[in-house]
């Protein structure tokens, strides 16, 4: 499989229905090669043709992230293509893949605070805040750690 290919379509997985031409401008390349992208998404599962269109739907995006990771495509360079949603989804399916129990946007009260996504497996739970990250200044990386270890904390208080 043409990873290069896959990794590039990624980002014109939208839910609705596209023709060859428009996915081809989402994804900045020609006819050819937008047709060659559908047909490998489509022979995946992902995406279906209806008429002379290619319908997505929700979660397609993540299936084809999925796919690029299975191909050998590293992780971060798939990230660079989804939405924080969608990277939610693939830290979710990268636990589970792993036999975690799993949990998105997990609510806890008292006070209110959420967890991106909990991986629960063997008595020991992973509490992960998603983002796509850029370049931080110290402090505010620092700021970033206080509170996540502040929602830890409180899911280890309400858990026992």
């Amino acid at each position: 499989m043409n990873t290069k290919l896959l990794v590039q379509g990624i980002s014109g997985v939208i839910p609705g229905g596209v023709s060859t031409e428009d996915f081809a401008v989402i994804i900045s390349t020609d006819k050819i090669t937008a047709k060659k992208i559908l047909d490998i998404l489509i022979q995946n599962g992902i995406g279906k043709t209806i008429e002379n269109l290619v319908n997505f739907e929700d979660g397609d995006k993540l299936k084809a992230a999925l796919l690029a990771i299975k191909n050998g495509v590293p992780i971060e360079e798939v990230s660079r293509y989804i939405d924080w949603k969608d990277f939610e989804g693939l830290v979710a399916e990268i636990l589970y893949s792993k036999h975690f129990d799993v949990l998105r946007n997990f609510r806890m009260t008292k006070p209110t605070m959420e967890i991106d996504v909990v991986g629960v497996r063997l008595g020991i739970a992973l509490l992960i805040d998603c983002k796509h990250w850029k370049r931080l200044s110290h402090s505010a990386l620092e700021a970033i750690v206080v509170k996540q270890v502040e929602r830890v904390k409180h899911y280890v208080s309400i858990s026992k």
